[in-house]
């Protein structure tokens, strides 16, 4: 099988439980991979982590597909997650909140546009929260938490 990257987009949502991902390979195993691995164009995962995972743990080499590549890739990774997740407010909002941190990291990096000033992929915290359908007031509490939490509360929240 070959060893694929995570796209990080794809690690926006929290990885699923042990007892999560072994029941899904569990049934990977008795029905077979329902759904292909969607691929980046650069050849990592953006959709299917845990599948991934779990046809490695059993050794089958998963279907892939390529991205389509209409929106961004955390658009395209809420789509496909925000709903088949079945979050609360506060892990819809730390996902939001990863978004909206994302975009001030790419500030800070100096993403630089055609007319030199700072051109910052990603969304806004008021953005990020539409995308999740929570309010901003989660999103910054979430962003809180992501920059002075303890992995432990982080693991908590999400």
């Amino acid at each position: 099988m070959r060893e694929r990257a995570i796209h990080p987009a794809a690690q926006l949502f929290p990885a699923m439980t042990g007892e999560e991902l072994e029941a899904l390979t569990l049934d990977i195993l008795a029905v077979g991979l329902r759904e292909s691995i969607v691929l980046h164009s650069d050849g990592t995962i953006l959709d299917g982590r845990h599948r991934y995972l779990a046809c490695k743990d059993l050794g089958l080499e998963p279907r892939t597909v390529l991205w389509d590549g209409r929106g961004s890739p955390e658009e395209y990774v809420i789509s496909r997650n925000l709903h088949r997740r079945h979050m609360n407010e506060s892990q819809r909002g730390m996902v939001a909140a990863k978004i909206a941190t994302r975009r001030r990291e790419d500030s800070l990096s100096q993403n630089l546009g055609p007319d030199g000033y700072i051109q910052p992929s990603g969304k806004t915290a008021q953005e990020a929260g539409v995308l999740l359908n929570v309010g901003k007031a989660t999103v910054k509490c979430a962003k809180t938490v992501l920059a002075a939490g303890t992995p432990e509360e982080i693991a908590a929240v999400e």
